[in-house]
């Protein structure tokens, strides 16, 4: 991947960790998710570890932008490295 697709999926990951309406719908779900495995009686073990794998599931998708967006800043910063580095060059040192 280039320097410059991973600044823009940094950038849209940045975006979509901060839009009100994912992180509604994230807190919304985890939240539906939790209460029905609170609610789901002790002998459904099948059931109480199909939610948990559904809570580690949404974890992972946030976790999977998280790293899209924490991926885009080291792009960000190695850019701007690079373009002192030019700088410095081109003035000789």
């Amino acid at each position: 991947m280039t320097i410059d697709s991973e600044l823009r999926r940094g950038e849209q990951a940045r975006q979509l960790l901060q839009n009100e309406m994912y992180v509604d719908a994230v807190a919304a779900v985890r939240q539906a998710i939790i209460d029905k495995w609170i609610s789901a009686p002790m002998r459904d073990r099948e059931g109480q570890h199909e939610l948990k794998l559904m809570l580690k599931v949404l974890g992972d998708v946030t976790g999977y932008i998280e790293t899209a967006m924490q991926t885009g800043q080291m792009a960000s910063i190695q850019l701007e490295q690079e373009r002192k580095m030019q700088k410095l060059r081109s003035v000789g040192l």
